[in-house]
Order: structure tokens, then sequence, then C-alpha cells
């Protein structure tokens, strides 16, 4: 992974002076489980988690200079990777939406079932956007709430939560605890486009979608076999044809070894290979083009 061909994943190349860093680290040999074992590191784990504290909230000096070392205090935790950090949001979330009272000694001893029926819920769901990461339905499959209970909205055309849609989800999760309100949101949704001309329009970029993600899927696969560069693959919702997963290759955390001329190196790479694939998908591309209707309609939504 210290290849700057190699842009591919969250872990890359690391910085020169990280070499050195850890040498440092190996001979002090911290361990953060507690302050007895970790009383250099803590420390500075703290001044850490104030600055991103601070990035985000920016409260006073004052605030901080009373609550960076305060051991009643904390400003944020440290966790090894996203998914536990999802993890542990979602943790104290849960904790906070059914806390003790009297006659009820809290989620974390009494458990889920017992915390619905003290609050007189049916469930707790989890509400987040289509763009959300795939560890939080694994939280919720750990702390009991079930990944049927993640609820998916829609994003707009910048990729932030549609906050219309969020907020006709909560209403209708609070008017009504079945499945009739959103069955009949869903049709009223799809009811609106009643026009010939634009459901086969819709219809026609779902196929050629299609192509193109089986294009891309069978490209990283021969990019993987050429074995000179890697990017990742993931699935993206189309925002103007939904529902609709479309295939891309990104990097996610680019490689700091990397520079403009291997960068052009890579994507060269990628279209040499993709157009060499790309005439066992052209026929029915070519296909799809042809059709009549679609030209009208493609000319029209032009203008």
């Amino acid at each position: 992974m210290g290849n700057p061909y190699y842009i591919g994943h969250m872990t890359s190349a690391i910085p020169y002076f990280m070499i050195l860093l850890e040498m440092i680290i190996a001979a002090l040999n911290q361990n953060q489980v507690k302050i007895e074992t970790a009383k250099a590191s803590s420390f500075v784990e703290r001044e850490i988690v104030a600055w991103l504290h601070r990035l985000v909230f920016n409260r006073t000096d004052k605030f901080y200079e009373n609550n960076i070392q305060n051991p009643r205090v904390a400003l944020g935790n440290v966790t090894s990777d996203g998914t536990f950090a999802n993890l542990t949001a979602l943790l104290v979330a849960r904790e906070k939406a059914f806390p003790p009272e009297k006659g009820f000694t809290g989620l974390r001893m009494a458990g889920m079932d017992r915390a619905l029926r003290h609050y007189d819920y049916k469930r707790g769901v989890i509400i987040v956007s289509t763009r959300g990461h795939y560890s939080i339905k694994k939280a919720a499959n750990i702390l009991g709430i079930g990944e049927e209970n993640v609820l998916n909205i829609p994003v707009d055309e910048f990729n932030r939560i549609d906050l219309g849609r969020l907020k006709r989800r909560i209403k209708s999760l609070k008017q009504e605890k079945g499945k009739e309100r959103l069955l009949e949101w869903k049709e009223m949704r799809i009811s609106s486009s009643t026009k010939n001309a634009g459901k086969e329009l819709e219809r026609r970029v779902r196929k050629a979608n299609h192509i193109i993600n089986a294009l891309n899927i069978k490209l990283h696969k021969a990019l993987r076999k050429d074995n000179t560069t890697f990017v990742s693959r993931t699935s993206l919702e189309s925002t103007c044809y939904r529902p609709q997963n479309i295939i891309v290759l990104r990097a996610v955390l680019i490689n700091p070894l990397t520079n403009r001329d291997i960068l052009e190196e890579i994507v060269a790479t990628q279209n040499r290979i993709g157009l060499g694939l790309w005439p066992e998908f052209e026929p029915v591309f070519q296909k799809l083009l042809k059709g009549p209707q679609y030209k009208k309609v493609y000319i029209k939504k032009r203008k």
C-alpha cells in the first residue's frame, strides 16, 4: 500500500515522519485502556479530542481550559475506526433515548424489550440517509435495534439528506405505527410520473445504467488482473432516477505519494482496459440508443 499507484482504500502510504513516531510510540509502550497504563498518551489524546471538538463546536477558551484535562468530562472518544465510531455514537444515542427513571433502571440494565414497554413504544428506529455507511446496520444488529429498523432517506442532488422527505418520514412514524402510511407515500411518489415519455426515458436510463454497471464491475476485475494500479469499487444511489444503484470506481483516500502525472497514468490505464472491454457491451448499448421514442424524448429533455 506504499505504492503511489495504490489509491483504493482507507489505508495508503503514510508520511515519512510516521516511521520515527512509531519508534517513539513503541518505546513508550502506552496502553489506552486506563490512565495508569497511559500516563503520557492519555493527556495527548485529550488534547487531540479537544482540538476536534473545537473545530465542530468552537466553545470559548475558558471552556477548554476547564475541561480538556478534567477527568469528569469527556469531550469525545477515540476509536480505532469508523465502524466502532458509529457503534459508540449509536450506543450513546440509545442510552439517552431510554434513560433510567422511577420504576425503570434504564436500557443498559433492563434491555431493549423492557425499555420499549416502559416508554410505550413499539420499536426504536435509526433514520439515516441512503449515503449512510453499512456499519450502521451492523451497529443496529449488535445493539438489539434490528437492521429492519434502520430507515433510509433519499438524498438531494448535492448528496445531502432530503430534509423534506425526512420530515415526512418522521411525521408518518409519529402518526401511524403500521405500514399503511409508508406504503401510501411510496405509491404517491411513483404515481407522480405519469407521462409515457418520462417512463420510457427512465426505463432506458435504467437499462443504460445496468450496462455501465456491468462494464465497471468487469473493468475493476481487469484492473486487479493488470496489477499496475488499484482503485476500489462501490455503488451510489442515483439522485435523478431512484431507486437505482450506480457502480463506480473511486479512491477513498488519495495516496500522499500520488502526483498528477501518476493520476493521469492511472486514468489512461483505466481507459485503455475499459475500451478493450467495451466491444462486449457496445451492441446492446447501441440497440438501446436506436429506439425512435428514446431519441424524441432525449431531444425534448435537452431543450
